[in-house]
């Protein structure tokens, strides 16, 4: 599967995040499930996803303390590439 994501480090805390459709987040379970298949693709960093409505503020899922810091990165700064990950489809 294609995905849009970044490696970032940001006080310390090396993750990989990615672009999904928010309703990734609204299937109990879903996002939890996919992130932990796709965390084995980036052994040692945490995973997060992101999903952006146009107009509206970003959200994400994943640890609370990286959550909170990309609430205030410049997603603009981002550096994303696409990635292709060993999982079905999870939408960008």
């Amino acid at each position: 599967m294609k995905v849009q994501g970044a490696v970032l480090e940001e006080q310390g805390v090396k993750f990989a995040i990615f672009k999904v459709e928010k309703d990734i987040f609204e299937v109990p379970g879903r996002a939890r499930d996919k992130m932990i298949s796709i965390q084995r693709q980036f052994p040692d960093m945490a995973v997060v996803f992101m999903s952006k409505e146009a107009g509206k503020a970003p959200s994400f899922f994943g640890r609370p303390d990286i959550v909170r810091m990309m609430m205030a990165v410049n997603l603009d700064d981002v550096e994303w590439k696409e990635y292709i990950l060993d999982e079905p489809e999870i939408e960008n």
